[in-house]
């Protein structure tokens, strides 16, 4: 047998146990319970609950794939550096996402957007996070791969804006920063 961490990890399990053999006679006894209902899905940005691990490689680095341009067309920006740097950390991530076997929209695992450390970079971040009781609340999917995704990730960006209105162009040049973090709620 496997104990649990703590007596208060213990008493949770013991009580969603206890709450879902509840749940699950109530619904099978009810005789106007239809047959054919169905579970909802489960989050696919979340752990199993038993995958208490949640491993992944963590650190900050540079893409290393070959460098990309893009064309972006935008109304209106109040800061043109900023939308230059989002513009740019969108590209990288869409490249990624193509170079990937899986689709890393919509995940809640994977961010992707402009920095401002006294002036404005690229990053995409990778999360693992844990509630207070160590409980995983994000996860990568595990087929996803650090070591991969920084090889599949263009090391800098080269964003052509054209604003509406604007004469000229704007461009900028970004390298893509890189991060994969473990995060714990206080």
């Amino acid at each position: 047998m496997i104990w649990p961490y703590s007596r208060r990890r213990f008493l949770s399990m013991a009580t969603v146990a206890a709450v879902a053999g509840c749940l699950g006679r109530s619904s099978s006894e009810s005789p106007e319970s239809p047959d054919d209902e169905t579970e909802d899905e489960p989050r696919d940005d979340r752990a199993d609950d038993t995958d208490e691990d949640c491993e992944m490689e963590t650190g900050e680095w540079i893409g290393e794939a070959a460098p990309i341009e893009t064309a972006v067309e935008r109304e209106t920006v109040d800061d043109v550096e900023k939308a230059c740097a989002g513009a740019a950390a969108e590209a990288a991530f869409d490249e990624l996402n193509e170079r990937t076997d899986l689709d890393l929209t919509d995940r809640s695992w994977i961010e992707h957007g402009w920095t401002n450390d006294g002036a404005y970079g690229a990053r995409v971040t990778v999360v693992s996070e844990r509630d207070r009781d160590g409980t995983v609340v994000r996860c990568p999917d595990p087929a996803f791969d650090v070591a991969a995704a920084r090889a599949a990730l263009p090391a800098e960006v080269t964003v052509t804006l054209h604003l509406d209105g604007a004469d000229e162009p704007h461009e900028c040049t970004h390298e893509i920063a890189f991060a994969a973090l473990e995060a714990h709620r206080d």
